[in-house]
């Protein structure tokens, strides 16, 4: 299989049930070594196409020194400290701000997000289907997408949502765009990471750290390349469990702009 950025990529924008379907997944799984689409090209989702021209607003700077806001929770979640610590482990021009468990108000987030162009929640998060604008990130506090849509941000560049089912829709309004990913890029993030169902508590660290790695190291800070880090970073947990342990390694998606 070629690695991750030799691989082509492609944008799915699907419509109806199709939108609770990991497209990126398909394949055959009966016996070892047959086709399937993640051995082919790298995947990225829209939500729909008026989401991915929003995420256009504001273009990316293409590498540099990017600034990462990291946030988590470990009363709740306890992976969520080791995620962290795997981020800030990572070497070169990444600069990581920390806020963890009481210190992740609302406030101080909301400030901290002014002043970078990377946010990485590794937190739960709750959705509203009848009013998606109320759909949250549960830290000290909610932080709802309203408050997040309120602030005059200029600089977003990505979002990963290390949270469970970020990237979910409702069953009953499938046309509907409602999930915490959909609105992090209407909020002008225009990469977005984030997952279609709940994931595992010691898979978030191993994914955090290959995804960071990558990002900064092969792609230079480039945040267009989330899907490549993502697709290397979720090969690796693919390939830790041996092929086995489908619903660890599908869930994680990239949602927005991609360049090869």
């Amino acid at each position: 299989m070629p690695s991750a950025g030799e691989m082509p990529h492609i944008t799915w924008c699907l419509t109806g049930r199709l939108t609770f379907l990991p497209i990126h997944a398909a394949g055959l799984y009966g016996e070892k070594d047959q086709p399937k689409i993640f051995d082919y090209v790298v995947s990225s989702y829209t939500p729909t196409l008026t989401a991915l021209l929003s995420a256009k607003r504001f273009p990316a700077q293409h590498g540099g020194s990017p600034q990462l806001l990291a946030i988590s929770q470990p009363e709740a979640l306890p992976g969520t400290a080791r995620e962290v610590s795997a981020i800030q482990n990572q070497t070169g021009r990444l600069r990581v701000t920390a806020l963890n468990g009481k210190e992740a108000t609302t406030e101080a987030v909301l400030r901290s997000m002014k002043a970078c162009n990377w946010i990485h929640l590794a937190c739960h998060g709750i959705q509203d289907p009848n009013k998606p604008t109320n759909s949250a990130f549960l830290i000290n506090g909610q932080l709802t997408l309203t408050e997040i849509m309120k602030q005059s941000f200029s600089h977003t560049e990505l979002a990963v949502l290390s949270a469970c089912q970020t990237a979910k829709g409702d069953s009953e309004l499938p046309e509907e765009a409602i999930h915490l990913a959909a609105g992090m890029m209407m909020a002008g993030y225009g990469s977005v990471v984030g997952t279609m169902w709940s994931i595992f508590d010691d898979d978030g660290p191993i994914i955090a750290e290959k995804f960071y790695r990558y990002l900064i190291g092969e792609a230079g800070g480039d945040s267009t390349k989330a899907a490549y880090a993502l697709h290397h970073a979720v090969s690796h947990l693919r390939d830790s469990r041996d092929g086995r342990g489908f619903a660890r390694w599908v869930p994680f998606i990239h949602l927005g702009l991609c360049s090869p």
